[in-house]
């Protein structure tokens, strides 16, 4: 009789600590995993687009500016919603595993002034604001 309890309660042990790292994954890091590759997104794309974003009103399309400020606002937008959906955020921003949500701000922000100023502005400046987004981002 002991042994058929023994084997009951091994089995429900295991089923319960399947279920908490479930959850674990689930709620804690699966969106660090998220946050992360939403930053190698923002790497890529500025690489992608970096002849165009330090160019602007250069001899580019339409179409290639247009394509360049839609994932500029794409990635700023996701960045935000993907912090946003990081439970314990100031946990993590502590233990310097994300960047703090001021970095997020300010990045975000930066991505939105990139977009808008892909007909006309000052390479210079736009180049500056790649490095900041960069060194925010830890990219």
């Amino acid at each position: 009789m002991s042994s058929g309890f023994d084997a009951l309660t091994g089995f429900l042990g295991l089923v319960l600590a399947t279920v908490i790292g479930s959850a674990i994954t689930r709620l804690l890091i699966s969106p660090l995993v998220e946050l992360r590759n939403m930053k190698a997104k923002i790497d890529k794309d500025i690489s992608t687009y970096r002849h165009i974003i330090t160019n602007p009103g250069g001899n580019h399309s339409q179409s290639e500016r247009e394509d360049t400020r839609y994932e500029l606002r794409e990635d700023a937008s996701e960045l935000v919603a993907k912090a946003e959906s990081l439970p314990f955020y100031w946990l993590w921003s502590t233990l310097q595993l994300v960047p703090s949500r001021d970095a997020i701000e300010n990045a975000n922000d930066n991505l939105i002034f990139l977009s808008n100023r892909l007909s006309q502005g000052d390479p210079i400046e736009n180049d500056d604001k790649i490095q900041e987004i960069e060194d925010l981002l830890n990219i």
